[in-house]
């Protein structure tokens, strides 16, 4: 039992750096420092509602003005999980740890970090208001316009923080072939590391895959997977202040099994389970602007 602990400690801290250093998201999971976990699938965001200014009477002094704090519950939108086995004729317990973080790390690399990123991106699409939602067909010519429209409607709104868009390889490259002089790079964290990425007018460009660039996303109930739904449209680029989208992900223990403890058949055995979610608090929902690729055809 103690070597089951033991690699399920390894593979936790593993796993987490893989996520960290590689999902295109994890500049939203900081945020989540404003939510209330305590287990289960359930979160809360604290709602904090002031009185504005009022007159000053030099008679009575100032008006009384009321703070209200309220907690939103919200719940993990998702549940996920899988179990792994290796035949122990396959690896034996001095290659077990080799062999199952290259299974693990690659199954994180290649269907968790892809799950998230396209869950957190059409959470947060799809929050956008009907104004700061607008249809493109984006070319070299009008890239840049469209791209500055979005920051201007978000910081007409009243966002004065930093920026961060999300955007497809391809709208990169439009900017790229015909503004690349007025690209320059920004600086900022995420998860826990420095990342420099290019940017425009100080809004950092994430370049993101297409596949992950959707406004909203359906489970497959034959496979489980997550994927963009059947009437889902893609996001040409989505802007949104760097404190607006709270990304959750809460790792359940990883669990190890050696063949002797494994009781369905002979085999080592890893599961892996996963909540997780992405917000966006209803004051924050004006720091959203997303355009959504038109069809070129115009039909």
């Amino acid at each position: 039992m103690a070597n089951s602990i033991a690699y399920a400690s390894l593979f936790q801290d593993a796993l987490d750096k893989v996520i960290e250093q590689q999902a295109k998201t994890n500049w939203m999971v900081p945020n989540a420092s404003r939510v209330k976990y305590n287990g289960g699938n359930e979160i809360k965001i604290g709602k904090l509602a002031l009185d504005g200014l009022a007159d000053y009477s030099r008679a009575n002094g100032f008006e009384e003005g009321d703070v209200n704090l309220t907690w939103q519950t919200h719940q993990f939108d998702y549940d996920r999980g899988r179990k792994f086995t290796i035949d122990p004729m396959d690896v034996d317990e001095a290659n077990f740890l080799p062999t199952a973080t290259n299974i693990m790390g690659e199954f994180v690399r290649t269907k968790v970090i892809p799950e998230v990123d396209l869950v957190r991106i059409a959470k947060v699409a799809s929050k956008a208001s009907v104004a700061n939602t607008k249809e493109i067909v984006a070319t070299k010519d009008n890239a840049l316009e469209e791209f500055k429209a979005g920051i201007v409607a978000v910081r007409d709104a009243g966002y004065e923080g930093q920026l961060v868009a999300h955007i497809r390889y391809d709208f990169l490259n439009l900017l790229e072939l015909r503004f690349a002089s007025q690209l320059s790079s920004v600086t900022f964290k995420v998860g826990v590391i420095d990342t420099t990425f290019p940017s425009i007018d100080g809004v950092a460009l994430i370049p993101t895959v297409s596949s992950r660039m959707y406004n909203k996303v359906a489970k497959n109930e034959t496979t489980g997977a997550i994927a963009p739904a059947a009437d889902a449209e893609a996001v040409e680029f989505l802007i949104a202040g760097v404190d607006v989208p709270i990304g959750i992900a809460k790792h359940e223990s990883i669990r190890t099994f050696t063949p002797e403890q494994y009781q369905d058949k002979n085999a080592w055995a890893m599961d892996y389970r996963l909540y997780h979610t992405a917000l966006v608090e209803d004051n924050k929902v004006p720091a959203i602007y997303v355009a959504l690729k038109g069809d070129a055809s115009g039909e």
